[in-house]
């Protein structure tokens, strides 16, 4: 199944294209990740929900030592991640994540759409690492939108703070974890049975 990539490609940069996926970026500090996932032996439009996510960042555990997701309601989560201390060398600090996650349907429920914003609260009751910081990421945003039944489409956007600056060496370092990352969620649901 190959990627129609031109929507993406005339609204960002492309950083990397490849027959199931795209990672561009939007603008200094937006990031999206552009995936079509296709399974003719499981129905993937009836795993979008809150289950996916938790998936989504467990198939990705080299990245992540701590991943906590807890589910308020069917529209509704807490989520927190303690990423790997990636870059210790380089002097960079362990960052964690935590996010409250509002899950919203529209256009018949043909998209879903998993709206992530943060919640220091939450980060502050779960994080156990005392020199890890709050990821500086204001906003990310998982879209769903279902072709047929083994046919989904999924759209990561990643907004990082206006005052966060990434220096070309991270965001190379950074863009190839994406690329792992988006890989092997590709590989992951492709395999499902």
């Amino acid at each position: 199944m190959e990627l129609n990539q031109s929507n993406i490609t005339n609204t960002c940069k492309t950083l990397i294209s490849k027959p199931h996926y795209t990672i561009c970026k939007k603008d200094i500090n937006t990031y999206i990740i552009k995936t079509v996932i296709e399974n003719n032996h499981y129905y993937l439009d009836k795993i979008i929900h809150f289950d996916l996510i938790k998936f989504i960042y467990e198939v990705n555990k080299d990245s992540f030592e701590t991943i906590d997701l807890r589910i308020v309601n069917d529209n509704e989560a807490n989520l927190y991640i303690l990423v790997k201390h990636l870059f210790k060398e380089l002097g960079a600090f362990q960052r964690y994540l935590s996010f409250k996650i509002q899950k919203l349907s529209y256009n018949n429920n043909n998209s879903i759409r998993f709206c992530f914003l943060p919640c220091n609260d939450y980060g502050n009751k779960m994080n156990q690492c005392n020199n890890a910081t709050l990821a500086p990421i204001k906003q990310i945003m998982i879209t769903f939108t279902i072709h047929n039944s083994h046919k989904i489409e999924m759209i990561q956007e990643l907004f990082f703070e206006d005052s966060f600056i990434m220096n070309s060496m991270f965001e190379k370092i950074f863009v190839s974890i994406l690329k792992k990352n988006t890989q092997q969620i590709v590989k992951a649901l492709q395999c499902l049975k």
